[in-house]
């Protein structure tokens, strides 16, 4: 099957068991399709445009959204200043589908907006209009601050890099894995770690070994922080669903041991 998505023949139905290095997991869960349609419009927050290395004009956006309907999907974006706008980073045709009232981010660890050919001054602080186009809820519009200092820049990661820690020899590698539980028109994603601790009172800090967080993606989009074992996925359309999570250090650096990230996927197939 092309795309992302792994053969029929590769899916497994059920628990996910705990890979050795956190390898590729897949679980295949079955749901009827809610019917879509006629969504409140989302809230956007935080629009913030960082510079793109090696570029003068193109800029990573960076926003949360705050899904208050039903299922949707965010087709594409716009803006009367800039060139063009094109979705990084997503898995799913078509655009990143958000789940029935999730909040989740654009980030540079997950899908993103990449604004090319910004018109006029790249000044620091700029506030540059941007029209999200969802796919039920219809266009929305916000403004997006452009920055450029170095703190702002550590604290968004630079596009296309997402900071990385190899666990050391020595060092006891964490491991995850993670059950995927369908409930009415949602799904509940447990994780199962061994060697590691979920830590939200030392988040920011330093890393510790054996201790830190859990990141949440579908489709690659950014759901949403994990600093307990359970989140939840709502409601989702027709078609299949890459659910993702990747285990990270206090300071947000993806674990990886031996060059594989410390992560662990299952599959949805909404019918």
């Amino acid at each position: 099957m092309a795309g992302p998505y792994p053969p029929e023949s590769a899916m497994k139905a059920g628990k996910i068991l705990l890979p050795v290095l956190a390898v590729l997991a897949l679980a295949l869960v079955w749901a009827m399709g809610g019917s879509i349609g006629g969504n409140p419009a989302p809230l956007l927050s935080n629009a913030t445009m960082v510079p793109v290395a090696g570029t003068r004009s193109d800029f990573a956006v960076f926003l949360g959204i705050e899904n208050r309907g039903g299922p949707d999907r965010l087709t594409g974006a716009s803006s009367a200043e800039a060139e063009e706008i094109v979705i990084a980073g997503a898995e799913a045709p078509g655009g990143p589908v958000i789940p029935g009232g999730a909040t989740p981010s654009l980030s540079s660890d997950g899908a993103f907006l990449r604004l090319n050919g910004l018109t006029g001054p790249a000044d620091e602080g700029r506030l540059v209009p941007l029209t999200l186009h969802f796919e039920q809820a219809g266009d929305i519009t916000t403004r997006a601050r452009l920055v450029r200092d170095s703190s702002a820049l550590a604290a968004h990661a630079v596009p296309d890099f997402s900071p990385v820690y190899d666990v050391p020899t020595g060092e006891t590698p964490p491991r995850l894995g993670l059950i995927l539980t369908p409930e009415n028109d949602s799904w509940t994603v447990t994780l199962e770690l061994r060697d590691f601790t979920l830590s939200p009172d030392t988040v920011d800090m330093a890393h510790q070994p054996g201790q830190g967080h859990a990141h949440l993606y579908l489709d690659g989009l950014k759901l949403q922080r994990m600093y307990t074992n359970q989140a939840r996925i709502g409601a989702l359309p027709p078609g299949r669903h890459m659910v993702k999570v990747t285990l990270n250090t206090n300071d947000h650096r993806a674990f990886r041991i031996k060059g594989e990230p410390v992560s662990a996927l299952a599959l949805i197939d909404v019918r």
